[in-house]
């Protein structure tokens, strides 16, 4: 996880690794949303929430690092809304940057911009269906459960 100086150790606990340490966030940026209210009325059969994201590497340069997260979400059968969502984060760098390094802790480097989509996914989706929906900062790896 990217902290500010003088962390030491994780939300985990553990340690942070040698590029996380070397490794400073200068800015969060959207740089798109597309969401589409596809029913005006709740659905009358339960539906599951879809959810899709994943990382590119965008820029690597000597001291700085720019990492996109792309969010989609979508309901089966089709529901209330679709949402997607992209993220940029900036990051500058101590000493030199390999990619290799930066493929292997992606998911960690990339922690604000999970919470920070979270963030924004709460936001409109509450504009959407009264309520906010609300999700885990971090990379999707289960099905999200069934919904009325």
């Amino acid at each position: 996880m990217v902290r500010k100086k003088g962390s030491t150790k994780t939300a985990e606990g553990k340690k942070p690794s040698r590029i996380e340490r070397k490794l400073a966030l200068t800015s969060i940026q959207i740089q798109s949303i597309n969401g589409q209210l596809l029913l005006a009325d709740p659905p009358e059969v339960a539906v599951k929430l879809n959810r899709q994201n994943s990382l590119t590497i965008l820029e690597i340069r000597e001291k700085e690092l720019k990492i996109k997260l792309s969010e989609r979400l979508s309901f089966t059968p089709e529901g209330p809304f679709r949402l997607d969502v992209e993220i940029l984060g900036s990051y500058q760098y101590k000493g030199k940057l390999e990619e290799s390094d930066v493929i292997k802790e992606i998911e960690e480097i990339a922690q604000p911009l999970y919470s920070y989509a979270s963030l924004v996914i709460g936001f409109i989706t509450e504009r959407f269906v009264s309520l906010p929906i609300i999700v885990a900062p971090f990379k999707e790896k289960d099905e999200l459960s069934e919904t009325p």
